[in-house]
């Protein structure tokens, strides 16, 4: 009997680590951009190309890291509301020398692309920590910051590739053997069409492989 008992406890906890492992995980199970749906409409209209799509990651890149740390250093000591409204003024507080410091970098494309960074201003992509009730620890939660950053700029970058490919027969400016394929996929209509290909493609990949990992039995408590 004590060991039916033991068995049923540790399936139970193989159990909660499964389920918290894919929970945690915000690269391939749980992407913040092609299974939780954020960030859409920078990806749609920023991430034209490879170096748009460069520029649209690191400006969210930027921003998701530290937002999501200052969202775990408030946990506990201010409300909710209280929380929220402060990340979502210094994230608009860094964008401004974020902006100077790509234009340094990328020129005028970055003023253009930029103007999607305040987008991300209403997705949770960029407040996710500030809703959050239960305080983690800080290096719990930069780890999850970067994880989240490391998924959503992924993501940004391989469209970016795909539509520059797909409409300019180029990658990075530079031309390949073949000439455009499908010239609409660098407009909007056509990068919602490539973006939810992409999100299909990934949600059965990531599906796929959560089946290969785990079984049923994992879940079972």
């Amino acid at each position: 009997m004590a060991k039916k008992e033991k068995k049923v406890r540790t399936k139970g906890r193989l159990a909660r680590n499964v389920r918290e492992t894919v929970a945690n995980d915000y690269f391939l199970f749980n992407n913040a951009v092609l299974i939780q749906g954020y960030a859409m409409a920078p990806l749609i209209g920023g991430a034209l190309n490879l170096r748009s799509a460069m520029i649209l990651a690191i400006g969210g890149i930027l921003l998701i890291i530290p937002i999501g740390v200052l969202g775990e250093l408030l946990t506990g000591v201010l409300n909710r509301h209280l929380r929220l409204g402060i990340c979502v003024f210094v994230t608009s507080v860094l964008i401004i020398p974020e902006m100077v410091l790509m234009y340094r970098i990328f020129g005028g494309d970055a003023i253009i692309v930029g103007l999607y960074l305040p987008l991300l201003f209403v997705e949770r992509i960029i407040t996710f920590r500030a809703t959050d009730e239960v305080r983690e620890g800080f290096l719990r939660s930069l780890e999850r910051s970067v994880a989240l950053a490391a998924g959503y700029g992924l993501v940004i970058l391989a469209c970016g590739a795909i539509r520059e490919m797909l409409g300019s027969g180029t990658i990075g400016g530079e031309p390949l053997p073949f000439k455009a394929l499908w010239p609409a996929a660098v407009t909007a209509p056509g990068g919602i069409i490539i973006v939810a290909l992409f999100a299909a493609v990934w949600n059965v990949l990531s599906g796929f492989i959560k089946k290969m990992i785990f079984t049923e039995e994992d879940f079972d408590v």
